[in-house]
């Protein structure tokens, strides 16, 4: 026990705190719990014999009076007697007290022990949903209870409803502490806290930061060296650099970044597409879907399969961006053949309008890109929609932006409303791709939208929070199309790029939105979910 324990302990038993962090402390140090302990059931001891001591205290005094007496003198001989007396039934008194005293003392630690034990052990909060979590140290489903301690998300997303109805959604690799229903540690990864008005004063600390909830939603970031962010995303709160400093207000779209080497915190622009903020719910059992397999390996079409729904045939035709020019090529595939697109005349067009407005969707497929060259990889695997409005098209592509991300990534839409991937996809190799889109009224690419690399929750450098709400039913709208790229007119001959290269194999389109381990089974069998 050191000098700030003893301080913390003094301030307890003196009623200047309310103890919790003390408690907290106790928790792990079992030396700290059994001191306070002793002392507690001290403080009771010393309190009930002051009320003896007091009169004690005084006969002591009457005596050292009554000693400068005249002995003989009656008066003083009775009231010498009758002290005496009184002397010998308080030790009588306090012999037979002295056993209830110590049975009351043991109930007391009993009782302590108890209350320790019970704010250590209660649940403090629930996880509620997931999106392809994996945890460090052990298995963890849904509904599973989490008590005071650490939360280590490996990958994935994660939400936790706090006791006091918090909700947290952490996106990993993140390790969380928590230390009470109000009170958490973030050492590493993304967090975003919706506080209700009944928990204002919800705290988040970081290795280099205070972040303190006044009735909002906000998101903060921990990179591995400590270097936290704060970011407002609706509503108000107070952060501050770890220390004395003062605490400065941040409102809605501000935000601050914070350093264990720097002295100050940092103004930065606020960027609220790093934070994924809603989770999807459960999907289908047995979701419609339409299937572009490739395996005829010959022709101009490759047929389509469906399931659920539609009674029309989506062939996929196979055509070239000019009259003598090259069409997409038969080649081997991972599941029987595929097709390759040459990346200057060649793709393919459905009259399949796609998955509209903001409903629930998985596109999936295999793809494989040849290493980088001098010719840049392009816009355009799977595509539908229109350009009409920012949010209005559905397009799946290897971004071939720098500015607007890394090179050769997985990219899932257009212009201003994107999400990139962070694996390289140029290795000429064959990867899995699926898509997931979960929609809602409020459906958006930052908080709606998941990409997944073999089997993998993909990890996105870059997430923007414009509304999806996909064009199909416009005149400027155009059915799904494989190898193409949305903006560029479908009579524009003259210009050849902005096109695909390399394999695509087993499209699919899901009317609804799978959840890991559909996709994964997909992967594995090439089977869509059933059952």
């Amino acid at each position: 026990m050191n000098v700030n324990h003893e301080k913390m302990i003094a301030e307890f038993m003196n009623g200047e705190s309310s103890g919790r962090e003390l408690l907290e402390l106790c928790r792990h140090d079992r030396e700290l719990l059994n001191e306070l302990a002793e002392l507690t059931v001290m403080e009771r001891l010393l309190a009930h014999q002051e009320q003896d001591a007091n009169s004690e205290l005084f006969a002591a005094e009457i005596k050292a009076v009554l000693s400068r007496g005249n002995e003989s003198d009656a008066f003083v001989l009775g009231v010498r007697n009758r002290l005496a007396k009184e002397e010998q039934v308080s030790r009588v008194r306090w012999t037979a007290v002295l056993p209830g005293v110590l049975k009351l003392a043991a109930a007391a630690l009993v009782v302590f022990s108890v209350y320790c034990w019970m704010y250590v052990n209660r649940p403090v909060a629930v996880l509620t949903n997931t999106a392809a979590a994996d945890w460090n140290d052990k298995a963890v489903g849904v509904e599973q209870v989490f008590k005071r301690g650490i939360v280590d998300l490996k990958a994935g997303c994660a939400e936790l409803r706090f006791r006091n109805n918090v909700a947290v959604l952490l996106e990993g690799p993140a390790r969380l502490r928590i230390k009470s229903v109000d009170h958490v540690v973030l050492y590493q990864g993304n967090l975003v806290a919706d506080v209700p008005k009944n928990a204002i004063g919800f705290r988040v600390d970081t290795p280099s930061s205070e972040v303190v909830d006044l009735g909002t939603v906000f998101g903060v970031s921990v990179d591995p060296k400590g270097v936290s962010e704060v970011h407002v995303i609706k509503g108000k709160v107070k952060a501050r650099k770890n220390g004395n400093q003062r605490f400065v207000d941040l409102v809605e779209n501000e935000a601050r970044s914070f350093s264990k080497d720097e002295a100050l915190a940092r103004t930065i622009e606020s960027n609220l597409d790093k934070f994924l903020r809603v989770l999807p719910g459960k999907s289908g059992r047995n979701p419609a879907y339409l299937h572009w397999s490739f395996d005829e390996g010959q022709g101009c079409e490759a047929m389509e399969k469906h399931v659920g729904g539609m009674s029309t045939n989506y062939p996929a035709r196979l055509k070239s961006l000019r009259d003598n020019g090259s069409i997409p090529e038969w080649s081997n595939g991972q599941f029987g053949s595929a097709l390759y697109f040459n990346g200057a005349t060649a793709y393919a067009m459905t009259d399949y309008p796609g998955v509209g407005e903001n409903h629930p969707r998985t596109v999936a497929f295999w793809v494989k890109i040849p290493e980088p060259d001098s010719m840049t990889p392009v816009y355009g695997l799977v595509s539908w929609g229109s350009m009409a409005d920012i949010g209005s098209a559905w397009q799946i592509s290897i971004n071939p932006t720098e500015s607007e991300g890394p090179m050769g990534r997985l990219r899932m839409g257009t212009r201003e409303a994107q999400a990139i991937g962070t694996t390289d996809l140029r290795d000429n190799r064959w990867h899995h791709i699926a898509v997931v889109m979960y929609g809602g009224e409020t459906a958006d690419v930052s908080t709606h939208i998941l990409l997944y690399i073999d089997g993998k929750l993909e990890k996105t450098s870059k997430k923007s929070i414009h509304r999806i709400f996909t064009d199909i039913e416009s005149g400027l709208a155009r059915t799904v199309m494989f190898g193409r790229d949305m903006g560029r007119p479908l009579d524009d001959s003259k210009f050849v790029s902005n096109l695909f290269k390399g394999w695509l194999d087993e499209v699919y389109i899901f009317e609804a939105a799978l959840s890991r381990e559909q996709v994964e089974k997909l992967m594995k069998t090439n089977q869509p979910p059933q059952g």
